[in-house]
């Protein structure tokens, strides 16, 4: 008997094992995902960006993205970034969404370069737009909402201990709001998509819920 429990034990132990190195996302943490994204850049599949462009969905293992491709229109200042982009045709602009830990979501804003007029190739040159690619702990907010103050704008509001931290310099804050974040480029144009934003809040607010201040 007690060899039959040490192998359910045994088989428990496996399972938990295989469910924390789960090697994509289950449909219930891509709704998720999918929340977190849309509530912090406004960006979904099909989300229209200018110049017939298109920004599309895909999941990598345990990372969302969503991305678009744009002709280049980039210059550097740096020879070395100049000497290897000066073939590149199209830029590709990746929004992608990582986890590392319940209620610790990471962005990162990823410019990629094409090999010459490749749409598939972009390997020639990338890098992080760090204002834009941010670490959030939800898990540590005792306050996240919206600010209506300004009805015509409403604000995206975190606080709480070490609740944003930036992916460069791993600076941490203890608030954030949208007000002067790049993260959504004005796509929410101010109050008219509010009844979805405020959807998935409360689909991220459930699911994290915070703490009490």
């Amino acid at each position: 008997m007690r060899a039959a429990w040490i192998g359910i034990i045994g088989a428990g132990a496996v399972l938990a094992g295989c469910y924390e190195s789960t090697p994509s996302l289950n449909q219930d943490e891509e709704k998720l995902f999918d929340a977190v994204m849309y509530l912090f850049t406004g960006i979904e599949d099909n989300t229209p960006d200018g110049d017939a462009r298109y920004w599309h969905r895909t999941i990598k293992g345990r990372a969302l993205e969503l991305w678009t491709i744009s002709k280049n229109g980039m210059g550097f200042s740096d020879e070395e970034a100049r000497k290897k982009t000066r073939n590149s045709v199209y830029a590709r602009y990746v929004y992608r969404l990582t986890s590392p830990e319940r209620c610790t979501f990471i962005f990162e804003d990823k410019h990629q370069l094409s090999k010459g007029d490749s749409q598939e190739d972009f390997s020639a040159y990338s890098y992080n737009n760090m204002l834009n690619s941010h670490t959030f702990r939800f898990a540590n907010a005792h306050t996240f909402e919206f600010d209506k103050s300004d009805d015509s704008w409403p604000i995206l509001i975190l606080a709480g201990p070490r609740v944003k931290c930036d992916e460069e310099s791993r600076f941490c804050e203890n608030a954030w709001n949208s007000q002067f974040s790049g993260m959504s480029l004005g796509r929410f144009d101010g109050n008219k998509f509010m009844d979805r934003r405020e959807r998935a809040l409360a689909l991220v607010k459930k699911a994290c819920p915070g703490k009490e201040f």
